[in-house]
This record gives structure tokens, C-alpha cells and sequence, in this order.
């Protein structure tokens, strides 16, 4: 994660929108300020001294408050946001949500081992050994550290915590075009208790298909343990 190549491409992942959105830095701002020696990693973000900033050329007073309001926000984004900001290599936003769920403190996975991540649902071989790369790795561990003092969150809020509900304990996927936004059904299934994967698995309960369903459904109709249902099927789930 200290990789001087790769740092600027870590920082524009980390604030964006689907890791912990910093409304206002954008790709040009965040190289700016790193070619002027600002930023060197994500920490730096929380470290920025932003008072001589505040005269450069196309921003100014009000740009650069509401940068610093938003970067002070995103220090509470939930652990599941951290974890995919971070830009672990294979976990994508679903896989970050499992593995917030299922810690009290991010930096727990430093004592797993690859067989214990390969427990995890949505958790294969290649993602735990980059995640065990990744947490026994001391340098990395240090930045943790360093934010968690910086002010962010790294322990498991309400959001990433377990949830009761009419699919509690199940795992879901949707695939296909459906009548209403996927990120919509996606957050009603959370809301019912549903933990989300990413692929199909022996892992997963329930398959939610749409129009145009590709090789998802080909693949969990091969799977006697995945329930396949329709659109229409998955609301009455959720009604019943």
C-alpha cells in the first residue's frame, strides 16, 4: 500500500463516491495536490494543512470549507466503506460488506489465517490470500493505526452489524436487468437480514433474476443448495 507508483491511484480510490465519498476531491484536485507534495497516502488526506491551499487557482474560501467538512465526514463511514477504500486487491463493495459484518475491529483478519478467511461467504482462495497479504503486513497495519488516531472508524457500527429479518442468515444475488434500480433491491434485501455475494456459490441461498439473466443462472441451476427466483417471487419473499 506504500508503493510511490501506485499512491495517487489509492488516494482517488479512497475518496471516491463508493468508498468514503469526499465530496469535492476529485482525480485532478487529488493529483494536484500530490504533485505539489500535499498528499503521499491516505493518511495525508487528514493531515492537510489546508489554510495556504485555500489561495491556489480555482478554488478558494468556500471550496476548500466544504473539502474539509466533507473529509471530517467521512472519518464515520462505516468499516465496509474503509475496508473496499482501501483498495485491497480483490474485494470489491459486496466482499468489503461481508468482512465488516464480520469483525468488531477491522484489524481482527491480522489473526486469521487463509483457511479461516476461505469460511467467509463470497471468500475464495485468491481473495483470502490477498487478504491475508494484506493484514500481516506491518506497514499496513500501521496505517490502520495512524487513522484510527487520525479520527476514522474502524470498528463494526450498526450499519455493518448483523440484521434480523425475513431473510436473516440468508445470502442473496441479483442478476439481470429488473423493474427497479439493482442497488434498491440490493439494500431491501439488507434491510430483511440478507448478506449480498458477489458470485454464485454453494455459498448462496437465493439468486433474484431479471431480464437477459446470463451465466449467473446457468450456473446456479447446476447448484441444487440455490433457490432461483423472479423478480415478482423475491417481493412476495419479502411480503410473506
Amino acid at each position: 500500500i506504500a508503493c510511490p507508483a501506485q499512491a495517487v491511484e489509492r488516494i482517488i480510490h479512497f475518496v471516491a463516491k463508493d468508498a468514503m465519498d469526499v465530496d469535492g476531491l476529485g482525480d485532478k484536485l487529488v493529483r494536484r495536490l500530490f504533485n505539489e507534495g500535499v498528499l503521499t497516502d491516505v493518511a495525508s488526506l487528514y493531515k492537510v494543512d489546508w489554510e495556504p491551499i485555500k489561495d491556489w487557482p480555482g478554488l478558494g474560501v468556500k471550496s476548500v470549507a466544504k473539502l474539509q467538512q466533507s473529509l471530517e465526514a467521512s472519518k464515520q463511514r462505516s468499516t465496509d466503506r474503509l475496508l473496499f477504500g482501501l483498495g485491497i486487491r480483490y474485494v470489491g463493495q459486496t466482499t468489503a460488506k461481508t468482512l465488516a459484518r464480520e469483525v468488531g475491529d477491522i484489524r481482527e483478519y491480522a489473526t486469521w489465517d487463509i483457511d479461516r478467511l476461505t469460511t467467509l461467504p463470497d471468500v475464495g482462495v485468491k481473495v483470502a490470500e490477498s487478504l491475508y497479504e494484506f493484514f500481516h503486513t506491518e506497514e499496513n497495519i500501521a496505517l490502520l493505526d495512524e487513522l484510527e488516531g487520525l479520527g476514522l472508524n474502524l470498528k463494526r457500527q450498526e450499519s455493518n452489524a448483523p440484521k434480523s429479518g425475513k431473510l436473516s442468515d440468508k445470502t442473496i444475488l441479483f442478476t439481470g436487468t429488473l423493474s427497479m434500480p439493482r442497488k434498491q433491491a440490493e439494500d431491501l434485501a439488507e434491510q430483511h437480514g440478507a448478506r449480498l455475494l458477489a458470485s454464485v456459490s454453494k455459498n448462496l441461498d437465493y439468486l433474484v433474476v431479471g431480464e437477459h439473466a446470463g451465466s449467473k443462472l446457468d450456473k446456479a441451476k447446476k447448484l441444487e443448495s440455490v433457490t432461483v427466483l423472479t423478480e415478482a417471487e423475491y417481493m412476495l419473499l419479502l411480503e410473506g
